[in-house]
């Protein structure tokens, strides 16, 4: 038999980085970064959101995929531009937008 870590909740998803110890979390948030670990920036990404947010641990789920969402596509986006994550540049994030509508996709669709 062996026992497995309860993620039932927001605040137990959480746990395995509120529990470090200040200099752990930046070391594993840091070999995260440097690494583009995309699940380790996720869970981190939530932890941050859980304790740090305005709605802390009762934060909408849907909110909490959202994030995850956008931290993934930031990840692999950075990964494909080359982008230093623990360096950035104050222009690296500019090509991320994707567009929210077909409006915005082609603007002269609709003229």
């Amino acid at each position: 038999m062996t026992l497995a870590v309860y993620h039932g909740d927001l605040l137990a998803q959480t746990r395995e980085w509120t529990n470090l110890h200040d200099d752990e979390l930046r070391r594993r948030a840091v070999k995260a970064a440097g690494d583009k670990d995309i699940p380790a920036l996720v869970s981190l990404t939530t932890a941050y959101l859980a304790h740090h947010g305005g709605s802390g641990v009762l934060t909408s789920p849907r909110t909490v995929e959202a994030y995850a969402l956008g931290t993934r596509q930031f990840i692999e986006y950075a990964t494909t531009q080359a982008i230093n994550l623990l360096r950035p540049n104050r222009h690296d994030a500019q090509g991320t937008s994707t567009p929210c509508s077909p409006r915005d996709a082609n603007p002269l669709a609709f003229s």
